[in-house]
């Protein structure tokens, strides 16, 4: 008995290695009948007056494809009877285990099959298991197993198959392996029309996967077209005017007129929507200016957008925001779009939200959900993306509170959490920077350009004309040595406002779009399990973050030139050791140098140093030997200010910057004139 797996509890009683109770030695006896008739055992039974079922217990499906629904057939055998499926339904739901069979045996259902298809039958019709071809994953999953037939299995194999896809000619750069498989992954997806969401860490290269697919997509326009008309679409004007190191030709590029623009075949045209946070307008068009130049970006935010959908058929990609949206519902639900793609699609998670029922509204071939963070607090958060992305695969909300949320969140019901599992995962892709570390370079930097708000940007201008006039008048009456204390004084004030203007006024009751940018990639960082450090030259400005980050209840350790040694060693300590701890704020001055950080992993720079050194510094605090994980680092950048100015002059004084900047003082010094004015243009 102990060689054929039993356990010996005491005297001459046994059980079962999985499930001491008597059903669960019933369900073992007849598992291993063969083999204890042939050491000898004979089996009897007289238990409670009751003839329990000792034999095989055979489960098969067959499925077939009607349309958009699987039926399915399934034969249950119980020794010599066969048994409808349909007569189990209640005892799994329901988890009872014993069944009586025609001659009054009990039949103990195995336990497997209240694991495997307890989500099946829930989500079938009462009378016959017929589910919607989206749900796919539960077939996978609850069904498979089950599965004899060769035609059931060629068909599970023909929704588990992700193919590869060439990369399109005109795309400038090189996907990792685990982005070439995101990319196949989208053309999976757009086979069966199904709608899927990659949930990918931050920093994993979101962006540059779909980019890709939306290349593709014309390119393959363009050779039908071409094909069919012997015509040959005009050459963009982003590829005439804009380049990849001058991303500002984009927003002139993006109000060219339409009438200027001759195309035919506007219908067939595939017109993507690509729905934004307004801080990741100019990040995703700088990206495509990158990796695919020949994408045409319509910019439809500000006051100028047009206001005729017609315009849109002269674009590749309609890039807008979640509040243009809101504003511009009517006009663009309208359209019948190719891609509707959402970025941080965390965004719609509230169901009752306007945001969440102004996308539902959009109409579009394909759909693709962005964010690294699909589920923040709730499974809750799953339903309003999911439903964007394939509507009704959840069934109503009310519904999905009753039949998944209650029971996971508050029963604990892992039975239903692995259906929703099930359901959910042919549509959510996401890879951790853990699992695809070998694909990373050790370190990837990025710049990230932040939108002013209207009230910060006003402050800004009104700022720089004040410091225009004065500097100028200077260098005409004195020359630009004698001018760099007003060069460098109004450059620190700009810099300040262009991180938030409360640095230099401390009643300012507006917004600053950079610290909101920060703000949301920090939290989004620590979310996915991140460490942080976050590096800024202004204490003022780290002193923001910590009432925000307070006010919020997210611990971080802290460091300034006000520090002292002994504390300072001990915010170090705490930070690499304490895994609760994932946030670090630091000021330049006082952490530039000489702290070993290897527990974290991403590195935001708040403000661009005239010295590009020390930012290589701060990034070295965990980019050092001791660093067992790849660190990302990105630099955040007001866009159309003179820290985006800063960034430009740098890369053409490359070599300069690289081998003698070391202060602002040093950074003037090499300023022409003609460079001072550009900076405070």
């Amino acid at each position: 008995l102990l060689e054929l797996g039993f356990v010996h509890k005491q005297n001459s009683e046994f059980v079962s290695p999985e499930n001491e109770s008597l059903n669960g030695l019933i369900q073992y006896v007849a598992q291993s009948k063969l083999e204890l008739e042939k050491a000898g055992f004979e089996i009897r039974q007289n238990l409670y007056q009751k003839n329990y079922f000792i034999g095989d217990a055979d489960l098969t499906f067959s499925v077939t494809l009607v349309d958009d629904w699987f039926d399915i057939k399934a034969k249950v055998k119980f020794g010599e009877f066969e048994i409808p499926f349909v007569h189990l339904r209640k005892n799994i739901l329901a988890k009872i285990e014993e069944f009586v069979l025609p001659d009054g045996s009990i039949a103990i259902i195995p336990q497997e099959w209240f694991e495997r298809l307890n989500g099946i039958i829930a989500e079938s019709d009462e009378d016959e298991l017929r589910i919607p071809h989206q749900r796919f994953g539960i077939i996978q999953e609850q069904i498979s197993p089950f599965v004899i037939d060769d035609e059931t299995k060629q068909l599970i194999r023909t929704f588990e198959k992700v193919e590869e896809k060439e990369l399109p000619k005109g795309f400038k750069g090189t996907l990792r392996p685990y982005q070439k498989a995101g990319y196949d992954w989208f053309f999976f997806l757009q086979s069966f029309k199904f709608g899927g969401c990659l949930a990918d860490d931050m920093g994993l290269g979101k962006t540059v996967q779909t980019l890709a697919l939306l290349l593709y997509e014309k390119e393959q326009y363009l050779k039908i077209k071409t094909t069919s008309t012997n015509s040959v679409d005009p050459i963009p004007f982003q590829e005439v005017q804009a380049s990849a190191n001058n991303s500002l030709q984009l927003d002139i590029f993006s109000q060219i007129t339409a009438p200027s623009i001759g195309r035919a075949d506007k219908s067939n045209r595939p017109v993507n929507l690509l729905v934004v946070p307004a801080s990741l307008i100019y990040n995703w068009m700088n990206e495509g200016v990158k990796f695919a130049p020949s994408l045409r970006f319509l910019n439809h935010t500000g006051l100028n957008r047009s206001k005729n959908s017609a315009y849109f058929n002269n674009y590749d990609v309609v890039i807008t925001t979640y509040g243009t949206l809101r504003n511009d519902i009517q006009l663009m639900a309208a359209f019948q779009f190719n891609y509707i793609i959402l970025d941080e699609s965390q965004i719609i998670k509230n169901a009752d939200s306007q945001t969440a029922k102004n996308v539902a509204k959009l109409k579009s071939k394909y759909r693709l959900a962005l964010t690294g963070t699909p589920l923040e607090n709730s499974i809750e958060d799953l339903w309003s993306q999911i439903n964007f992305l394939n509507p009704g695969l959840l069934g109503s909300l009310s519904a999905f509170r009753k039949n998944y949320i209650l029971p996971i969140e508050k029963g604990g019901d892992e039975d239903k959490l692995n259906t929703l599992q099930a359901i959910i995962k042919p549509f959510i892709l996401r890879r951790t920077k853990k699992q695809v570390a070998k694909d990373l370079p050790e370190k990837t930097e990025q710049v990230i350009y932040c939108d002013m708000h209207p009230e910060q940007k006003s402050l800004y201008e009104k700022v720089k004309s004040k410091y225009r006039n004065e500097i100028l008048n200077s260098i005409a009456k004195y020359g630009v040595n004698k001018s760099k204390m007003y060069v460098i004084k109004g450059l620190t004030e700009l810099r300040q406002i262009a991180n938030h203007p409360q640095l230099t006024e401390t009643d300012f009751e507006d917004y600053s779009g950079k610290f909101e940018e920060i703000v949301r990639m920090t939290e989004t960082a620590i979310n996915e399990g991140h460490k942080v450090l976050l590096f800024s030259q202004f204490v003022r400005f780290l002193n923001l973050f910590k009432a925000h980050f307070d006010a919020k209840n997210i611990k971080y350790c802290y460091l300034d030139g006000t520090t002292k040694s002994k504390d300072r060693a001990a915010q170090v300590d705490e930070f690499q050791n304490n895994e609760a701890l994932s946030l670090f704020l630091i000021s330049l001055k006082a952490g530039g140098t000489g702290l070993n950080l290897t527990a974290a992993d991403y590195v935001f720079i708040a403000d661009p140093w005239w010295n590009p050194a020390s930012e290589r510094q701060a990034i070295d605090r965990s980019h050092r030997i001791g660093q067992t994980q790849n660190v990302f680092s990105y630099k955040f950048i007001s866009k159309s200010t003179v820290e985006e100015k800063i960034l430009s002059l740098q890369e053409k004084k490359k070599e300069l910057s690289e081998a003698i900047i070391t202060v602002e003082d040093s950074f003037v010094k090499q300023l022409s004139a003609i460079d001072i004015e550009s900076l405070f243009d």
